[in-house]
């Protein structure tokens, strides 16, 4: 089974105020830690971003082995299943192992689980407590055309997707309820750590 990391880059990060994948943390930058954690389980790792920002990752550095792929035109600015259906329509899988930029904490042992996975869903993804984390999980190539058809309903909410297709929800540890977090603001970096 042929399986593609893509990193989830394509979000303005107003609140942030900077494009998050390429904020720094602990001399690495957001989505070095992300493809570094992906880089285990996968064959190749896909960076999916927006026109937009095209022109900050060509000066991006460490992009060795990685692919940086745009959205289609027909769902540009669509959210993160137009990210999702971008990186299947750019690199044929089986599997696409996904993973938001904004999650730095984000741990071995959560990858693992997802590999580990015995479930054969279209979409494999996390609860943590009572919190769904769909966009750290499994996606299976039998979703291209249905994230076609269903953005091209006028729909772009991941969680609405998920109750038309198969979904599986590992749950994860409590004590991992930390890996998920999305960093949104600079300061979500220093509560975290504190």
């Amino acid at each position: 089974m042929s399986v593609v990391g893509v990193i989830l880059t394509g979000g303005l990060s107003r609140r942030f105020g900077s494009p998050k994948a390429l904020a720094m943390y602990e001399s690495h930058m957001f989505y070095e830690i992300v493809a570094q954690r992906l880089a285990p389980f996968v064959d190749k790792v896909i960076i999916s971003t927006s026109k937009q920002l095209l022109p900050r990752w060509e000066k991006a550095k460490n992009l060795t082995n990685i692919k940086i792929v745009t959205d289609e035109d027909r769902f540009a600015g669509e959210g993160p299943l137009a990210g999702i259906y971008s990186a299947m329509v750019a690199e044929e899988a089986d599997q696409y192992l996904v993973l938001p930029c904004d999650t730095p904490f984000i741990g071995v042992e959560i990858l693992e689980q997802l590999i580990c996975s015995n479930s054969s869903a279209d979409v494999i993804a996390f609860q943590c407590q009572n919190r769904k984390h769909p966009l750290v999980g499994f996606y299976r190539r039998s979703n291209l055309e249905q994230i076609a058809l269903f953005l091209e309903s006028g729909n772009r909410r991941v969680m609405d997707y998920l109750t038309i297709v198969e979904t599986s929800w590992i749950m994860a540890k409590p004590e991992y309820e930390g890996m998920f977090q999305n960093i949104n603001q600079p300061q979500d970096l220093q509560v975290t750590n504190q």
